[in-house]
């Protein structure tokens, strides 16, 4: 994307053939341009695939394997399935299983299976969370953004953890509490750049492939955030109803759901 000179945001020239073109097909098979009776509104998405309808996401030209962009749920291994398959019962009983017990077990038939699972499971929550709360600080920043030394404070905050969840001494004051709270934002400031250079593929893909963050850098023209806050910046991306590419709900908030709809 780049500036358009009005403020707004366009695709850049050289890569507007790759934009997915609206055709519709008629039932005999038949391209046409334009709206016809009978015809079924679809969208010819060149390849290789490099924008997504739903998100708005694009994806850059070294990624270039279109399964690891559009595989399902079953493409994935047992482990994520599971994860998955789980989340959705999990979410379906916060939501409808009022009338019974909120609880869900999965049986295995070895330990190795058990603690595979079980490393799976934690992995993926504290991944969720964390770009859950990174999202959210990147939200509350505005388009200005955050750089790079505020980010690690702003994410603690969004977490809203209470001292026990990460202290050995709850009850720890002053000079203490603020030790303690440095080594938090140290830690979680390694897991976020190490989790931006990561991608867990379809089921769980990080925040700028879903265009939900975006960082930028020196030299860079399109970003207030970078002339007025410091080196490197991350901010909040356009929703994709805000974009020339999708027109979707904004994706962050319906990340999971859209990571669970296949199963």
């Amino acid at each position: 994307m780049e500036d358009d000179g009005r403020g707004g945001r366009r695709v850049r020239r050289d890569i507007r053939h790759l934009l997915p073109q609206r055709i519709w097909v008629t039932p005999d098979g038949r391209v046409q341009a334009g709206s016809v009776e009978t015809a079924i509104e679809c969208a010819w998405v060149p390849a290789p695939f490099r924008f997504c309808l739903f998100s708005g996401a694009a994806y850059a030209p070294t990624m270039r394997s279109d399964i690891a962009k559009m595989s399902t749920l079953g493409f994935e291994g047992r482990s994520t399935s599971t994860t998955m398959l789980t989340l959705a019962v999990l979410r379906y009983l916060e939501a409808d299983g009022h009338d019974v017990p909120q609880k869900l077990l999965d049986f295995t038939d070895n330990r190795q299976d058990a603690a595979l699972q079980a490393g799976h499971f934690n992995d993926f929550v504290q991944v969720g969370l964390l770009r859950a709360a990174l999202y959210q600080a990147i939200d509350q920043a505005g388009l200005d953004g955050l750089d790079y030394l505020e980010l690690p404070r702003a994410v603690q905050s969004a977490l809203g953890l209470e001292l026990a969840e990460y202290a050995q001494n709850p009850e720890a004051r002053y000079a203490a509490r603020e030790e303690i709270d440095r080594a938090l934002r140290e830690v979680l400031g390694y897991h976020l750049y190490v989790d931006s250079r990561l991608d867990g593929g379809s089921q769980l893909p990080i925040l700028s492939r879903l265009a939900c963050s975006a960082s930028t850098t020196p030299g860079s023209t399109s970003s207030a955030a970078t002339r007025r806050r410091g080196p490197q910046a991350t901010r909040r991306s356009p929703a994709p109803h805000e974009n020339s590419v999708g027109r979707s709900p904004p994706p962050c908030s319906t990340t999971f759901d859209a990571n669970s709809r296949s199963t």
